[in-house]
């Protein structure tokens, strides 16, 4: 699944203030959570702590209207938002001249914001943690931004003559900047026949590959396939197709037998897509590589990283999951109960931890539930339904887990097999199934 798929087309254009960090520093480092393929970083928006996801797709900084009444913003208007989508976009607000940090070392006091009214967009609940909003790609604008996949961390670089001597160990392609996003040309084969492809590099989509079939003449897909809620736009869901293609070449680099994602066209109808543009580079190819972004000599630098060589994964079981928030839930804990013994030569007696007995506590716990069950999958077959309540995979509590280590035991290993226990009515039911890859790629 794509769970971030913004492609933002506001009707109207808006200025942007200037992000600066201490003027005697050559560079600043920031942490960041890489959750579920997505980068997220701690910002504050006029004093107010909040966690944004950091988004190469998306022109403007955007806050989702869901539990921000305390903040204050400056100089409201309101507009509407259009892009990918089945809809006709939605209401929002644009707010201008605020107070943005950015882990709390790179500042902006002119910033505009859009906040977003839908009260049903939210992802937080498909990536697992909170996320308030998106900081778009104009906060690339300035200087070059390295991002450490490994390290889970991004470096800003004061100009690009400090990055001079660590790019001689990375390729460099040019990009262009259309709308204040970046767009690099690739060649993708979707079988055996090689296709120029101009693709905006897209950290928003967790995904690996989109590809927009109208844009290519002939297009066939490759088989097997399968249907696919590819995720949310400002004008509303996004279905497609998913399959894997034969390869992706960036420069001199090849990943074989990548996924990729197909939305229908009628999420194409509101978009506005540059001339020539074939699809997107997500975060599942980007996360191989160090990342270097040069907005400023419109350049991008790659080297390899630590998850170079792995395959591209695809969730194995046929369900889709979503974090519910957290719930009280009674859990045991052993308790020693001490035992008195009879010691020559002491005046006292001693007390020693012979015996154990069980009590329990209420603390808070994950909750989450199936929202979607692939057709003709292993969870379908296994009698599973959309609204179960996870209990437990492999006698693992998913109470104690994240959304990122359920997705992991159900993407890894084909072939393994998988114990579920969930909720339904009141009562634990249990399911088993093996995992399988649901889009082999077949050579013809």
């Amino acid at each position: 699944m794509v769970f971030i798929l913004l492609i933002l087309d506001s009707l109207l254009s808006h200025g942007q203030g200037h992000f600066d960090f201490d003027r005697t520093a050559d560079r600043v480092i920031i942490p960041f959570k890489f959750v579920r393929n997505l980068v997220l970083v701690p910002i504050k928006i006029n004093g107010v702590d909040l966690t944004f996801l950091l988004d190469t797709g998306v022109k403007e900084t955007i806050l989702f209207g869901i539990d921000n009444d305390h903040i204050t913003l400056n100089n409201p208007k309101r507009l509407k938002f259009n892009g990918l989508g089945e809809n006709e976009g939605i209401d929002a607000i644009v707010a201008a001249g605020n107070r943005l940090e950015v882990g709390g070392q790179v500042l902006d006091t002119a910033h505009t914001i859009f906040v977003v009214l839908n009260q049903e967009f939210n992802f937080s609940t498909y990536v697992g943690v909170p996320v308030n909003g998106i900081l778009g790609s104009h906060f690339f604008k300035d200087y070059p931004v390295e991002m450490d996949y490994t390290r889970s961390r991004m470096t800003l670089y004061r100009n690009s003559s400090l990055i001079k001597s660590k790019i001689r160990k990375f390729e460099k392609f040019p990009i262009e900047l259309e709308n204040s996003r970046p767009y690099i040309y690739t060649a993708v084969r979707l079988k055996q026949s090689m296709i120029p492809a101009k693709m905006l590099v897209d950290m928003g989509n967790s995904d690996a590959l989109l590809i927009f079939p109208s844009r290519i003449p002939g297009f066939i897909l490759n088989e097997p396939n399968i249907d696919e809620f590819i995720g949310r736009g400002f004008n509303g869901d996004i279905h497609g197709k998913m399959s894997r293609i034969h390869s992706l070449d960036i420069g001199k680099f090849r990943f074989r037998t990548p996924t990729a994602s197909f939305p229908d066209s009628s999420a194409l109808r509101s978009a506005r897509l540059v001339p020539g543009r074939i699809g997107s580079i997500g975060s599942e190819v980007l996360r191989r590589f160090t990342v270097i972004f040069d907005y400023p000599s419109q350049m991008l630098y790659l080297k390899k990283g630590k998850y170079y060589n792995k395959p591209f994964l695809v969730d194995m079981s046929g369900v889709d999951i979503k974090h519910d928030g957290l719930v009280w839930v009674k859990d045991w804990v052993r308790v020693n109960i001490p035992k008195e013994s009879e010691e020559l030569g002491k005046t006292k007696p001693i007390y020693k931890a012979e015996t154990s007995d069980l009590q329990y506590k209420f603390v808070l716990k994950s909750s989450y539930s199936i929202t979607n069950i692939r057709k003709g999958s292993p969870a379908e077959e296994s009698g599973l339904k959309k609204g179960d309540m996870l209990v437990s995979i492999n006698k693992r509590q998913t109470g104690a887990l994240s959304l990122d280590q359920i997705q992991h035991l159900l993407t890894e290993d084909e072939g393994k097999q998988v114990h579920i226990v969930v909720q339904r009515d009141g009562q634990n039911l249990r399911f088993s199934f093996r995992l399988k890859d649901p889009i082999p790629y077949l050579v013809n």
